[in-house]
C-alpha cells in the first residue's frame, strides 16, 4: 500500500547521512589551504601580474634616470681602398707687381720665351695655375667622442616623468593584489561546489542503494502475494530507484566538472590528479555588512 512504501521511504531518507567521501581518484589529497597555496605558486595570472610589476618598477628606475647627467660615447672605424684625397683644379691670380717681376726672371732664364712675348705670341705671367692632390686622411680612419649631457632645466618634464612612473608603479601593484584576492576567490568558490557535488554523489549512491533494497523487498512481497503490496507500488519503487540512478549520474557529472573547475583555477596540468580532504565548516562572518561594503570600497 502507499502508506506501506512512504514509511520505507522515510526511514531510508532518514538514514542517509552526508558523509564526504574521498575522490575515487589516486593523486594527492589536498585540503583548501593546499589548494589556495598551488593556485598562488601555479596561476599564469599571476605570473602576468609580477612581469606587470617588474614592468613597472624597471620604468620607474628609467623616470629616475632623468635627473642624473647623462654620457654617450661612439666609436666609428673604416677602411678604404687608398688614401683619402681632395683634387684642387684652377688658378692663382698673382698681383700685377708681382707677375709683372715673375714675367722678367722667366724672360731671362727663358731666351725663347723672351722672344715670344717680344713679338707678342705669349702673354705676360698673371697667374699660377692649381692642379694638385691633397692628402686628408689614410686608408684606416677611426674617430671617437664621448658626450656629456646634464640637464639644467627641463620644464618640470622629470617631475610628469617621475610622477608618471610613481602611479605606474601603484596600479602595477594593486592589480597584482587585485588578482592574487581573484584567484584566492576562485579557488574557495570551486573547492566548496566540489565539496557540495561530492557531498551530492554520496548521498545519491548512498540513497541508491536503499532504494535498491527496498525495489528487492517490495518485489518479493508483490510476486509471492502479499496483499499489502500491489502491483502499483512494485512499480513505482522501480520508477523511483531508476530515477535515484539518473539522479547519481548526475551528480558524478557535477563533480566531474567541479573538480575540473577547480583544478583550472589552482592552475593544475589537464591530467592532472588529486583528490579533497574532508570539507571543514566555512569560517562565519564575523563583521557587519556596513563594514563589508567599506572595506570593498577601499579595496
Amino acid at each position: 500500500m502507499p502508506s506501506f512504501i512512504a514509511a520505507v521511504v522515510m526511514v531510508v531518507m532518514a538514514s542517509t547521512s552526508f558523509v564526504v567521501g574521498a575522490e575515487p581518484v589516486d593523486g594527492q589529497k589536498l585540503t583548501l589551504e593546499d589548494c589556495i597555496r598551488i593556485a598562488l605558486e601555479k596561476h599564469q595570472s599571476l605570473s602576468v601580474s609580477d612581469a606587470n610589476v617588474a614592468m613597472a618598477e624597471a620604468l620607474y628606475q628609467q623616470a629616475m634616470s632623468a635627473y642624473w647627467p647623462r654620457i654617450a660615447a661612439e666609436v666609428n672605424a673604416s677602411h678604404a681602398d687608398q688614401d683619402r684625397t681632395y683634387t684642387l683644379q684652377g688658378q692663382f691670380d698673382l698681383p700685377q707687381a708681382v707677375g709683372g717681376a715673375l714675367t722678367s726672371v722667366v724672360a731671362q732664364s727663358n731666351p725663347q720665351y723672351a722672344q715670344a712675348l717680344q713679338s707678342g705670341l705669349a702673354k705676360p705671367i698673371s697667374a699660377i695655375p692649381i692642379n694638385m692632390d691633397v692628402k686628408l686622411f689614410d686608408r684606416d680612419v677611426l674617430t671617437s667622442s664621448i658626450n656629456l649631457t646634464y640637464p639644467i632645466f627641463t620644464g618640470l618634464k622629470r617631475e610628469a616623468l617621475v610622477a608618471q612612473a610613481e602611479k605606474g608603479l601603484k596600479l602595477a601593484e594593486e592589480s597584482r593584489r587585485k588578482t592574487t584576492l581573484e584567484v584566492v576567490r576562485d579557488v574557495k568558490k570551486y573547492y566548496y561546489a566540489a565539496q557540495f557535488a561530492l557531498q551530492m554523489e554520496q548521498l545519491a549512491d548512498d540513497t541508491l542503494e536503499r532504494f535498491k533494497v527496498l525495489e528487492e523487498l517490495t518485489e518479493r512481497l508483490y510476486q509471492h502475494g502479499s496483499m499489502k503490496v500491489k502491483k502499483t507500488d512494485y512499480l513505482r519503487t522501480k520508477t523511483t530507484t531508476a530515477i535515484t540512478r539518473t539522479m547519481l549520474g548526475e551528480a558524478k557529472y557535477a563533480r566531474e566538472l567541479a573538480h575540473e573547475a577547480l583544478g583550472n583555477a589552482m592552475g593544475q596540468e589537464w591530467d592532472g590528479r588529486y583528490r579533497l580532504d574532508e570539507a571543514t565548516d566555512a569560517s562565519p562572518l564575523s563583521e557587519g555588512l556596513k563594514q563589508l561594503v567599506d572595506s570593498a570600497q577601499t579595496f
